[in-house]
């Protein structure tokens, strides 16, 4: 210690060039706090080691989610994609057909919209990144330096909720806006009245629906947005550094936006469960209220199954990857 105290820089150059190594601190301190101090587990392997000074450092677990999962997502996505742009294709070809103007193809076509953005929710989910701030390369400690690509994750993390709700909500706001105009018009039928139902009259109905809808993920944006964060799960014992972590996307306020978005869904869907007992004894070609009947309780299935599978799942990337593609595909194809 005294030799390196009294003849720097020129052993720290030899040092260098000979073994091609580093010292983990350049500036090394003089005076008796260096000389009397205690060294740390790894200063002594560093001296035990002929001065390595710095540490080989463990191969980090980031936990990605794993490629073949992503390239997975990717072709949930593609059949959803495949199947909206066909419905409409088809729906656009047979537009004079009389089935398909009886079934309100300016609706429907809303209902294949939402069912995309439904799907591509899968794309964003599969976006991570690193450590918020850039680490020092040797000592593997946070800087103050924030990463240039966290930005990026940050706007995937909010663009899941944003695909999910919104598309859930044109879905189901178009199909429930279209069985409440033929309630209308039947209901005015039976008592021998004529009336119109304008399609504005209509399309505002979605409109409000989906205004409450971006209101609350707008203000959530605004509040505690989601973003990424990485926590470390394991540390090297000798050197300190980590072994393992797992990154994910927070928020302070997560559970009461994701429960305001919820329970809107929620109504919507009640009042959709209640359009449908009330329509139950339309007419067979506008006797649709079963088939979204059907739907709804085919959500709260999927719901009730795949929400406890997806928080066991939660500390495990590739699972909770694929559990959540699964239940966002089968909530837009199905």
């Amino acid at each position: 210690q005294a030799y390196l105290q009294g003849y720097l820089p020129i052993p720290v150059l030899t040092h260098a060039a000979a073994t091609k190594q580093t010292f983990l601190n350049h500036a090394i301190e003089s005076g008796p706090s260096f000389v009397l101090s205690s060294p740390n587990t790894a200063e002594a392997a560093c001296e035990a080691g002929a001065f390595a000074v710095c540490p080989e450092h463990p191969q980090e677990n980031f936990n990605y989610v794993n490629d073949g999962l992503i390239i997975l997502g990717v072709i949930f996505f593609a059949v959803q994609a495949v199947a909206s742009l066909g419905f409409l294709s088809w729906m656009t070809y047979f537009r004079n057909a009389n089935v398909v103007k009886a079934s309100q193809p300016e609706f429907l076509s809303l209902v294949a919209i939402g069912c995309l953005m439904l799907a591509s929710s899968i794309l964003p989910l599969s976006i991570e990144g690193g450590y918020r701030f850039e680490r020092n390369a040797i000592t593997l400690d946070e800087t103050d330096v924030p990463n240039e690509e966290i930005h990026t994750v940050d706007a995937a993390c909010m663009a899941v909720p944003w695909l999910i709700c919104t598309g859930f909500v044109l879905i189901y706001s178009a199909l429930l806006a279209k069985l409440n105009r033929i309630n209308e018009i039947v209901q005015n039928a039976q008592r021998f009245r004529r009336v119109e139902v304008p399609r504005k009259k209509v399309a505002i109905t979605i409109a409000c629906l989906m205004t409450v809808m971006v209101a609350i993920l707008l203000t959530w944006q605004l509040v505690s947005p989601l973003k990424w964060d990485r926590d470390v799960t394991g540390i090297d014992f000798l050197t300190g550094y980590p072994t393992e972590s797992i990154g994910r996307c927070t928020s302070e306020h997560f559970a009461a936006f994701a429960g305001s978005c919820a329970f809107f869904i929620g109504l919507c869907l009640a009042y959709g469960l209640r359009l449908c007992y009330k329509t139950r004894h339309l007419p067979v070609e506008f006797f649709e209220s079963q088939y979204i009947a059907a739907s709804v309780f085919y959500l709260l299935q999927l719901l009730m199954l795949g929400v406890p599978i997806l928080v066991i799942a939660s500390e495990n990337t590739n699972a909770y990857f694929m559990v959540m593609a699964m239940i966002i595909f089968l909530m837009s194809f199905g």
